[in-house]
Parts: C-alpha cells; structure tokens; sequence
C-alpha cells in the first residue's frame, strides 16, 4: 500500500481505499500501514537538521578551543626576537593570550554539554521506547505500555501490538474508539498521547513472553519497541490447623503456574534451617512418602494444589511444615504453615478421709496442651484452704494434672461439690461432680421411689393371681 502526496487543498485529496459520503469529504479508514514500500518519500525533517548542525559545530567549536589553546600556551613558552627588547608587547601579549585560554576554558564544559545533549535527544528521537523486562502475577490483570517519540510533522495512522505468537493481538486507529480490535482476553488502556497501554485482563502462564508494539507512522513509516512479559506466581497456603488426636489432619498449598513447577516436596521444620523430608511428587512420577510417615500419611498428585494428609494424627506429627514448589527457571518457591494437634482430658474425681471430718478430694485430667482445673463448691465455702495443683510432663506428650481440695466431711451431706476442667479444644469446661447433696428432697424423692416400686410389684403379684385363679377354674368346668 502506498501513500499519496497531500497537495494544497488536502481535504479534497482522496487517499487509498478512501470513501466518499455525501458531504464530499472522505471518511478516515483503519487502513494497515505494517507494509510500507521501502520507496515512500522520506521528508525533511528541520529538527533532525538542526540536531545534526549544532552536533557538528559543537564538535568544531571544541576542535577550536584546544587549538586556541594549545598554541597560547606554546606561545608563552617561546621567545619572540621581535618582542624580545620590549617588555611592554610581551605582556601585553601573554595577557592577551591569556584571556583567551580563560574564555575558551570557561566555554569548553557548556560545549561538551551541549553536544551530550544533542547526542541523547538525537538517540531518542523518532524511537519507541517500552521497558525491556516486565513481571506481571498470574491470575492478575497486567498493563503493557511504550511510548512513541516523534516531531509535529509525522502522523500517526495506526498502532499495533504483536502478542508472543506473533499474531495481532489489538489494533486500532488513534482518537476512534470504534476501530479497536483485539483479542478476547485483552483491551485497550488510556494513556497519554502518543503512547500505547495494552490490559491484560487476567495473567496466564500462555502470556509469557516478548510482544511488540507498532505505531504506524506517515510519512516516516513503521516505529516498533519490544517488552517481554514474565509471569510469576507466589505460594499461598491453607493456613494453620489444630485437630484432635486420632482425627484426620491436612495441611494444603497452593501455585499457580502449574506448567513450570518441576516438584513438590513437604518438609518437617526442626529447628533454624534443619529440616526432615515427609513427601515429594515430581513430574511423570508417583508420590513418594517418606518410611516414617508411610503407613498414615498421603500426598495428592498434584503440581499446584498440594495437599499433605495424616491419618490419623498423632501428637509427634505436630510442628511446623514447608512446601516447596522447584520451578524452572524461577527457582524454589515456598510457604510455611503449622499443625497443632490437642488431646482432649477425661477428668476424674476421687476422694478419701484423712482425718476425722476431714475429706480430700483430688481431680485428675491429662490432656495436651495442659488442662485448667477450677473447683466449683456451692453454698458457704467451708474448705480448708485453696486448691493444690500438681503438674507431671508424660511421654505421649501430655501433661497430668492434679488438683487437690481438701474440705469438711459434713460439706458433702449439704452442697454439690464439682471439678471444672477448661481446655482449648472444648467449646465449654467438663463437669465432673464429687457428691450429690442429701437432703430431705433428695430422702423423699428416694421414698417416694422406693414406695412406688414396691407397689408395681403388689399389683404385678395380684395380677398373676387372679389370672391364674381364673385359669384353675375354668378347667374345672370343663372336666366336670
């Protein structure tokens, strides 16, 4: 496709492909300018003209200063047979000298900063600048950007972005909105002028790589920059766990680009920097359990939802464990999370005389972590001083702990005396009474009890007799 030569009425000038409505002026087409001949007239462009004419004479303007002052001061060190019997020329003329080395001294660093300023926006003019390297996350949207340099004079008809299958991944013409044309899962960001922002809607691990942004430019033609884009992901897991012994425990992580994760391995944490391997599945491969943990122990086969199973838990499993994603070529990536595993008390309440009116009540509960015993007496407390508490560390790893109360003998025929044993894996304490009191509802209930079952067993034995009365006697009449 060529372009055609604007004349000095342009908007009566019909361009390629240009149609006409009925106003007569043509309608700006989303014409594709990626295919420029390399015959297109290249016009003159002032500001490249002037950028390379003051480049040049800041050159010769420096060339000037070192020969102005290399001379003055090879003159200075030099006799002139003309001068040599007037002392006033000679000073004259090495002051003169003199001022012009500090003139051109003083112009020399406004030179060179000159040309260095001319050199950089030479290199940067009429260029697509778009930052080399990007990082976007997975599942995230992500916005590319470049930006196009350029003078007054140059226009720009189109611009395109090339995604890493070198196909068009949007197109459009600047400053008409209906020409936008694209992918699915991209779209068209608001930038500044002469600049491009491409969004990304959601980051995939099929988005990776390099991708080029296009600006079709009249009458100078295409300008294009290159950004390569990678994805990254980060280890998210399911936070901690407390369960119960004897119950089923998971501990789960997550990665989200699958695609470069090579293995998966779980680590136990026992110390700063010293781990035991539980688990590990890697590509093409079964899980593999670690001789320890093999008989209750299970791993899913999964490069991105990994999941960490006990069955059932015991209380050496408890502790903190890592997962590590072995990606290519980011490296290892990992997370950390924490099993707590509780074993829940089972109180018991005993008690003895020690001495006469004197009772001592012990209550005992072993659980992990360690139990809180409270005693609960109602009425007027008549003990003999506070609670005692004992507490023995045990080999399953959980801790026994008594408490002992010691109270009157005659506290018991009145009031309720209870163990209250709290734990974190409870919702509420467990009761556990010593004694229930025994008073005169209690005999009467016992009373009342003991009256009614012994009448249940009068009528069962009336009952009985008649029936076998009636019996007796109906065989008697049918053997008379």
């Amino acid at each position: 496709m060529y372009f055609l030569e604007t004349t000095e009425n342009p908007e009566k000038t019909p361009t390629a492909n240009a149609t006409f409505p009925s106003s007569e002026k043509p309608e700006e087409t989303s014409t594709d300018y990626s295919t420029l001949p390399s015959s297109v007239p290249q016009t003159i462009n002032i500001l490249q003209v002037v950028i390379v004419v003051s480049a040049l004479g800041g050159l010769i303007l420096l060339v000037v200063v070192i020969i102005v002052s290399f001379k003055c001061r090879r003159k200075r060190g030099t006799h002139d047979h003309i001068y040599m019997n007037t002392d006033q020329r000679r000073k004259e003329n090495s002051r003169t000298c003199k001022n012009k080395v500090k003139m051109f001294e003083a112009t020399l660093p406004r030179c060179l900063q000159l040309c260095i300023s001319l050199a950089i926006v030479y290199s940067v003019y009429g260029r697509v600048v778009a930052p080399p390297r990007v990082e976007g996350v997975v599942d995230q949207p992500f916005t590319l950007s470049c930006t196009l340099t350029k003078s007054k004079s140059e226009q720009v008809k189109q611009v395109r972005w090339m995604d890493v299958k070198n196909q068009t991944l949007i197109s459009y013409v600047p400053g008409q909105p209906d020409s936008v044309s694209g992918q699915y899962h991209v779209e068209l960001g608001e930038g500044p002028k002469d600049s491009s922002k491409v969004v990304i809607k959601r980051v995939g691990y099929r988005d990776e790589g390099c991708y080029v942004c296009i600006f079709d430019v009249y009458p100078t033609g295409s300008k294009e920059g290159q950004t390569c884009l990678t994805v990254t992901a980060t280890v998210s897991h399911g936070g901690n766990k407390t369960v119960v012994k004897g119950k089923q425990a998971s501990l789960s992580c997550l990665y989200g680009l699958p695609e470069k994760v090579q293995q998966v391995l779980w680590k136990k944490v026992l110390g700063r920097s010293v781990f035991q391997e539980v688990a590990s599945f890697a590509k093409r491969s079964d899980p593999v359990i670690e001789e320890k943990y093999a008989d209750r122990t299970s791993l899913t086969r999964s490069l991105s939802d990994s999941q960490l199973t006990f069955y059932p838990v015991n209380t050496e499993d408890e502790g903190c464990y890592t997962c590590q994603f072995h990606t290519y070529p980011e490296g290892t990536k990992s997370a950390t999370s924490c099993l707590s595993v509780f074993v829940l008390p089972k109180p018991q309440v005993t008690y003895k005389t020690t001495s006469p009116g004197v009772i001592e009540a012990n209550c005992t509960a072993a659980a992990r972590p360690k139990p809180e015993i409270v005693w609960n007496v109602e009425g007027n407390n008549r003990t003999l001083g506070p609670p005692v508490s004992t507490l023995t560390q045990q080999d399953d790893g959980t801790t026994l702990v008594i408490s002992t109360l010691t109270i009157q003998a005659d506290l018991l025929k009145d009031v309720s005396v209870k163990c209250l044993v709290h734990h974190k894996g409870l919702e509420s304490a467990i009761a556990v009474s010593m004694n229930t009191k025994i008073g005169k509802a209690l005999a009467i209930l016992i009373s009342v009890t003991a009256v009614a079952f012994l009448l249940i067993i009068c009528m069962c034995v009336c009952l009985w007799k008649c029936v076998l009365r009636s019996s007796v006697q109906k065989q008697l009449k049918e053997g008379e």
